[in-house]
Formats: C-alpha cells, structure tokens, sequence
C-alpha cells in the first residue's frame, strides 16, 4: 500500500480528492495542489488532475447551459423595445433542467471516481482521460 507524506494510502487521498470535489471546489482544488506540489505518486498526481477536469468540464458545460438563458434575456430587452408583454423563454425550463442532470452526472462520475480510487482503480472516462494524459 503506497502511503503519501500525510500518512494515509494515495488511494484513500484519490478518494478524499474526489469526494471533496463533489461536495466543495475549493478544498478539491487546494488538496489537488498539495498533491501536485509535494506528492511523488504518480497515479494520485493523475487523479489530481483528472479531478479537477472533471469538474471544470461540468462547469464549463453549466456555464454554457446559462448562457442560454441570458441569450434569452437579452432578446426579451430588445424586443421589449418594440413590443410590450412580449416573453420569449427557454421551452418548459429545459435549461435549468439540463444544468441540475449536468450538476448531478458530475457528482456521479466524482462519486464513483472516488470509490474507484479506494482500490486504485481509475474509471475511465475516454474525452477527459485523453484530455489528462494530453496534459500531465
């Protein structure tokens, strides 16, 4: 079992990193930088990074989610202009519903990222994993 410099094995510190990112970004990334800077396992090193792919391509994917609301706002501005009580909206809420199914297939890959971790085992997710072999 290869422990790291905090005494705990680098499987328990993947699963820690990943539990972490699901339920808070900040202590995520704080631990994924101690690991990067000061550990020499390279599997954890890899899933530092791999943690934190993951959670900015959710993000990413939610931010673009949002945007199409404000698209949406801003038509409603100019069209205000011309037309009164004219709304134009997003069908059914379907933004906001993408982004809690986006929000939520994030804490499941992280979840099951993390409990993979415990037995050192990577779950392998092909565009963010080629993505962080491109990277590390």
């Amino acid at each position: 079992m290869n422990k790291i410099k905090l005494g705990v094995s680098a499987g328990l510190a993947g699963a820690i990193l990943y539990f972490l990112g699901a339920i808070s970004i900040i202590p995520a990334v704080i631990l994924a930088g101690y690991i990067l800077l000061k550990e020499e396992n390279d599997w954890l090193k890899y899933q530092a990074v791999k943690m934190v792919m993951i959670v900015v391509i959710f993000g990413a994917i939610n931010i673009g989610l949002n945007c199409i609301d404000d698209i949406f706002a801003i038509f409603n501005q100019v069209i205000g202009i011309f037309a009164k009580n004219v709304h134009i909206a997003v069908p059914l809420g379907l933004t906001g519903i993408l982004s809690t199914v986006c929000s939520l297939l994030r804490n499941i890959v992280l979840i099951w990222s993390g409990i993979n971790a415990l037995n050192f085992k990577t779950v392998y997710v092909a565009s963010i994993d080629e993505l962080v072999s491109k990277n590390m």
